[in-house]
Parts: structure tokens; C-alpha cells; sequence
């Protein structure tokens, strides 16, 4: 199949100029195309990095909402371990004098009686109490010429009793 046109001279020119410019638009048309898919890839581009933006400010508040949840875990064991409730063989262990007279003085010892058998305890707890009984055996204290035990046994069983209700901590 032949395409043709038949046109007089006079306008030849005309139509050879006007061709011409077609094939130059049809060319700038081509190379304009190219650049529409450019544009629209540089605009998915554009959107990807948007999305990973987005979720990498997610992850990072995930981030710092784990290491929040992590550090008030770690205070809240820390708090635990600083709180544990003292077994009242600890307390004699442990209390320093200041509290230990006052502890004693929760089951009725008198503020120079409480004062005296701490300063006992504080020489004899040297070497820590192993037991109660021990407690009881090694903390004497002078009545008049001879040495008594400074805590009785029933004294002893109503400190478990008053002090187990107390809370002591470590």
C-alpha cells in the first residue's frame, strides 16, 4: 500500500516545510515520552522512600518505647532486691544500732535494757549468728556478778511474732 497525496506546486513547499516540522514534533514527542515514565518512577521513588521514612521513625519509637519498657523493668527488680523483707536473723545480723533499739524496744525493752543487749550484740555478731538459739546462747549481758542470757526464749518467740508483722527491709 502507497500513501500519496497530490497536491499542486504552488503549495509544495508549503506541505515539504510543514512535513518537516511534523517529523521534528514527532521526534521531540519520543523523547518527551521516555521522560513521562521517569517522572512517574521518580515519583514511586519518591513514595518508597516516604514509606520507608515512615516506618523506619516507627521503628525507632518501637525502639525507644522496648528500652523504656527494659529500664523500668531493671528499677523495678532493682526495687525488689532493695525491699526483700529481712528474716529477723538477718535483722540481728545485719540492723544497724540505731534500729535494733528501736526494734527491741517494739516488744517492751526498756531503752536502757534495748541499748545494753545491742551493744552485746554488736560485739557478738563479729562472727554472724547462725540461728536463733544462737542468738539466745551467745548475747549475755551482767546481773550483778553473774551473766544472764539477754533474751530469754519467750522473749525471743514474742520478737519473731512483733517483728514478723513489722516490715524490715534490706
Amino acid at each position: 500500500m502507497v500513501n500519496a497525496f497530490v497536491i499542486s506546486p504552488k503549495v509544495e513547499n508549503l506541505v515539504i516545510k510543514q512535513t518537516m516540522l511534523l517529523k521534528t514534533v514527532g521526534n521531540i514527542e519520543q523523547e518527551i515520552k521516555p521522560s513521562l515514565p521517569e517522572r512517574k518512577s521518580q515519583t514511586l521513588v519518591n513514595n518508597e522512600l516516604s514509606l520507608l521514612e515512615k516506618q523506619m521513625s516507627e521503628l525507632r519509637i518501637e525502639l525507644v518505647q522496648e528500652i523504656e519498657r527494659l529500664y523500668n523493668a531493671f528499677n523495678q527488680q532493682e526495687n525488689k532486691k532493695s525491699y526483700q523483707e529481712m528474716t529477723v536473723l538477718q535483722a540481728f545480723n545485719q540492723l544497724n544500732s540505731r534500729d535494733l533499739i528501736f526494734r527491741l524496744q517494739t516488744v517492751n525493752f526498756t531503752n536502757k535494757k534495748a541499748i545494753e543487749v545491742v551493744e552485746k550484740l554488736e560485739k557478738e555478731r563479729k562472727k554472724p549468728f547462725t540461728s536463733l538459739s544462737d542468738v539466745i546462747e551467745r548475747v549475755k549481758i551482767k546481773n550483778g556478778k553473774r551473766e544472764t542470757k539477754a533474751i530469754s526464749e519467750k522473749k525471743m518467740l514474742q520478737i519473731v511474732d512483733t517483728w514478723s508483722q513489722l516490715s524490715f527491709h534490706k
